[in-house]
């Protein structure tokens, strides 16, 4: 049976280690101040991904939040030299229940069909990010808010919720943000996209 927690991987470039940009931090204490469970794991590696993804699944944590530099094509660890396709990144999923969701900070990483394309084969309930580059501050700040809205009242996020949410801080931070939410048979995902002037994909 899934928990209602956050399972949290982090993985930042040198320059935002030595500037102590940790977003994963700021969201784990901000879960524990609502009494979620929180598990945070930092790591610089692809193959430190691996593992953790693992770690993920084993745990039965409902909620993944990636917090990594990224773009439309994929995402990077912080001592890889290159980033690597969001196909690669699915294949590291075993996939075996589709009611977790993944939330996923990573800058432009929704802005595109690759993701779309890439991510088809998982079964995530949904998928969250941003369209646009963002600064530390503003994401911090919207992804604080974000899970206080989604676990003030209640453990399970659902579609309504998540929707009604993004819609809100899109607008109130100004950042543009995308979910792909999976079909009732879980064989499909539908974009929806928040925020002001929603740009053109890439």
């Amino acid at each position: 049976m899934l928990k209602a927690g956050v399972f949290i991987i982090e993985s930042l470039s040198l320059e935002d280690e030595e500037e102590k940009r940790f977003e994963g931090k700021i969201i784990t204490e901000m879960l524990r101040m609502l009494d979620v469970e929180v598990n945070y794991k930092y790591i610089r590696t692809k193959e430190e991904l691996k593992v953790m993804i693992k770690k993920f699944e084993e745990s039965d944590f409902r909620y993944l939040h990636l917090s990594c530099h990224g773009n439309e094509t994929g995402i990077g660890m912080t001592l890889d030299e290159y980033s690597f396709p969001f196909s690669e990144f699915s294949d590291m999923f075993e996939y075996e229940n589709r009611h977790q969701r993944l939330f996923l900070s990573s800058c432009s990483a929704m802005n595109g069909d690759q993701i779309v394309t890439g991510m088809s084969e998982t079964k995530f309930k949904s998928i969250t990010g941003p369209l646009e580059e963002i600064r530390f501050t503003d994401s911090a700040a919207f992804w604080t808010s974000f899970y206080h809205l989604m676990f003030r009242d209640d453990e399970v996020i659902k579609n309504r919720k998540l929707k009604d949410a993004l819609e809100k801080l899109s607008n109130t931070f100004e950042v543009q943000m995308s979910a792909l939410i999976s079909d009732k048979k879980g064989e499909s995902y539908k974009r929806k996209d928040f925020g002001r002037e929603l740009k053109l994909y890439m």
